[in-house]
């Protein structure tokens, strides 16, 4: 919103921050984009119903996890203003809406969850046991073959 006479040019929200539907006068009234979500430049609502369309915030990738202030999409490991890969045996999902709630995606190395039996967890993502393979444990990085003469249930 332009609040000052005679402006000869717009300023859009700094990436890693929010201006919320607000007159937004300097950076000391601005919201730093929360943990699991990011905020390119632009961002100036967080409307947990329409997550990543048109200035809003947007969840970080599954598998990634972000830190408040993330603005970039794009994963670099190290710099902590894009979605960093999330650890084996866990579950880093990107966020979710169920039952009209929505959850926000991971904000650190350790995920949403550990990873569930009948699943493997590599980089933060779940997968369920493959046919040939079992997983009878939590926190399994990869499954584990079925020995010869026997099957999984």
């Amino acid at each position: 919103m332009c609040i000052e006479q005679g402006l000869t040019e717009t300023k859009q929200c700094p990436r890693g921050y929010v201006c919320e539907n607000t007159i937004t006068i300097s950076i000391n009234m601005m919201k730093i984009c929360p943990d699991g979500f990011i905020c390119p430049v632009g961002t100036n609502r967080i409307d947990l119903t329409t997550v990543g369309s048109g200035g809003n915030v947007q969840f970080c990738k599954d598998g990634y996890w972000c830190a408040e202030g993330s603005y970039s999409s794009i994963p670099d490991y190290g710099l902590f203003n894009s979605p960093q890969i999330c650890r084996d045996e866990v579950v880093c999902y990107q966020g979710d809406k169920k039952d009209g709630v929505t959850f926000a995606g991971s904000n650190d190395q350790y995920g949403n969850s550990m990873c569930p039996r009948g699943h493997y967890c590599k980089d933060g993502i779940q997968t369920k046991c493959p046919a040939g393979f079992y997983c009878n444990e939590e926190q399994l990085v990869q499954p584990v073959p079925c020995p010869m003469g026997q099957y999984g249930t």
